[in-house]
């Protein structure tokens, strides 16, 4: 099986203390970010109709997630 890369990133921010809502945070997040097609699990134990009890999984498309959160 070949090597491969993947890019996942984040940008947040925080509100400061001089804010409205002190210590709300807003973050995006990004998973496989160019969206490659790789294999993202690989096994040997299962079973397989061809006798080679191999399992492949392909890895998650691009993902991108929104969040909030707050500190008191």
């Amino acid at each position: 099986m070949p090597s491969f890369w993947q890019v996942n990133a984040y940008a947040a921010y925080r509100m400061g203390a001089q804010s409205r809502v002190p210590g709300l945070e807003f973050r995006l997040d990004v998973s496989n970010l160019f969206n490659r097609n790789n294999i993202g699990t690989a096994t040997i134990a299962g079973s397989s109709f061809s006798g080679d009890y191999q399992t492949l999984q392909r890895s998650a498309p691009r993902q991108v997630m929104f969040s909030t959160s707050m500190t008191f």
